[in-house]
């Protein structure tokens, strides 16, 4: 739509906006590419938004529940996409504190 802002940054920037919002209320998708190429910035990346995940999915069922008639909710999931050419995925799908 004509509302949707698509945003590069790097995974420093993004642990920035998660300083100043950690639920990151402006955004509904975070996409991480190249996340075999991991550093400690991109290690706990992943690690803060599989806790903003949980987090904003309860402020969703929350309100939702609150006013479950209402035409227009402020608050969504937030969606995490991993990317990458050879990641290893039994790494992520193993972890069952993540995601």
């Amino acid at each position: 739509s004509q509302n949707t802002v698509i945003k590069l940054m790097t995974d420093g920037i993004l642990l920035k906006e998660i300083e100043l919002d950690f639920l990151l209320e402006k955004y509904s998708v975070v996409i991480i590419d190249e996340a075999h190429e991991r550093s400690i910035n991109t290690d706990i990346l992943i690690s803060l938004l599989s806790r903003i995940v949980r987090l904003r999915l309860k402020k969703v069922i929350k309100e939702r529940k609150k006013f479950p008639c209402a035409e227009e909710y402020h608050h969504f999931p937030l969606r995490v996409v991993i990317m990458s050419a050879t990641l290893r995925v039994d790494d992520f799908i193993k972890n069952k504190r993540l995601f």
